[in-house]
């Protein structure tokens, strides 16, 4: 999958643009697609020294950006760091997006009083799985 995606970056790299916008770049991609493209895209940014911007629905491909800018019908309506950003649930649910696993069951495990330690034990322990 991505090979349409793979030759628009190619002819994007050939121009020898500063910036290079991705818009849904990942869409309609397999999960082992999107991680191929994500790692492209991240590459490019490393090796090429580009600006990337990238247009996206999935809260987990914006938690790879440097800074967010989060739109509802068309305005700014938050804009910061993932890691600040992401902090913000209330925020995140009022954009209608799907948080990532990660966050949801976080939420889900702060919301059924568990502690934090027993969160990130169970993480951890469902990593190896």
């Amino acid at each position: 999958g991505g090979q349409k995606q793979r030759v628009a970056i190619a002819s994007a790299l050939a121009m020898e643009q500063e910036i290079i916008i991705f818009d849904e770049a990942t869409s309609m991609l397999d999960p082992k697609g999107v991680k191929d493209m994500m790692e492209t895209i991240m590459n490019i940014r490393k090796q090429f020294k580009k600006t990337i911007i990238m247009i996206t629905h999935d809260l987990r491909q914006a938690g790879y950006a440097d800074d967010m800018l989060i739109m509802k019908d068309g305005t700014l309506i938050a804009k910061g760091t993932p890691s600040t950003l992401f902090q913000d649930v209330k925020l995140l649910r009022s954009t209608q997006l799907l948080l990532p696993f990660e966050l949801a069951l976080y939420e889900k495990a702060k919301e059924l009083n568990m502690n934090e330690k027993a969160i990130h034990a169970l993480w951890a322990y469902n990593s190896k799985t």
